[in-house]
Formats: C-alpha cells, sequence, structure tokens
C-alpha cells in the first residue's frame, strides 16, 4: 500500500507523505492479515498514542469523512515498534479488552455463574464499574459492555 502521494513527487514537491484513516487501516490489514474491523481498532490505538503527527489535509477522506491525514513515516514507525505485541496478543483480548475486564470483576464479584436473576442491569452495571475502579481496571467500560460480559445482552 503507498500513499496518496508518492516518494518520487513528495521529494520533487517538498511534502510529507501522508496516509488517510483508510489508507493506514489498510496497511495495518495486509500486514496482520486482519479484518478491517480489526485493523480500525489497530489505527485508533496507534492515534491514542499520541505518537502521529496528524495534520490537515486538503484531501477529504472518503472512510472517515476527516479533513485530517497521518504522517506515513510517523505511523509506519509506530506499527513497526508495535507489530511483536499485536501480532502475539491473545484475539480475545485484541477484539475486546473491555468485554474481558467487565467479565473478569464479575466472576470476582459473583463467581463464574454471573450476577444473580434478581439484580437489575443497572445494579450490576454499577457495581462492575465500582470493582473496576477499585482495582485500577476502569477505562470508560460502557453498560452494554458490561451486560454482554455478564450474558444480558
Amino acid at each position: 500500500m503507498t500513499s496518496r502521494t508518492s516518494n518520487k513527487l513528495n521529494k520533487v514537491t517538498g511534502r510529507t507523505p501522508l496516509l488517510s484513516f483508510g489508507e493506514a487501516i489498510a496497511i495495518v490489514s495486509q500486514r496482520l492479515n486482519a479484518s478491517s474491523g480489526r485493523a480500525a481498532a489497530v489505527v485508533r490505538e496507534a492515534l491514542k498514542s499520541g505518537e502521529l503527527r496528524i495534520i490537515r489535509d486538503d484531501h477529504v477522506d472518503p472512510i472517515s469523512g476527516s479533513l485530517f491525514a497521518i504522517v506515513e513515516k510517523d505511523f509506519i514507525d509506530w506499527l513497526n515498534r508495535q507489530m511483536s505485541s499485536i501480532a502475539t496478543m491473545p484475539l480475545a483480548a485484541r477484539k475486546q479488552p473491555d468485554r474481558e475486564r467487565a467479565r473478569q470483576a464479575a466472576i470476582e464479584l459473583w463467581g463464574t455463574a454471573g450476577p444473580p436473576d434478581h439484580l437489575s442491569n443497572s445494579l450490576i452495571c454499577r457495581e462492575v464499574g465500582e470493582w473496576l475502579k477499585k482495582n485500577g481496571q476502569a477505562a470508560d467500560v460502557g453498560d452494554a459492555t458490561i451486560l454482554r460480559a455478564v450474558g444480558r445482552r
């Protein structure tokens, strides 16, 4: 996958090679042999890392509708550093880390049988959320994720 502008053109124009979000997803998908959804999650993780330069671009990304693009070199460098940890991470941990943490919290609270039937969904969400916070694992785990983790959705 090449960026929107070729390296030869960039040497002539002096422009920084850029990637749209869609192009970054395609690179990850190809490198990891992953689905586009999984690749998009990796790109989001890269963006959250704070290690990428995002700059305004005059080309609207057809996937995200964004007027911003990722500096190609930053993204490739980040991806190269992350490849071993991304590739060796268990699939469940890669795809659903919040749900897995919520499931573990529910097991700690109620055992493998899960929450009792008489508990309301809101009480389950509150208790799991409190347990996650108390154990330093809360990172905006939503109620829907918690309810899926305990089999209520």
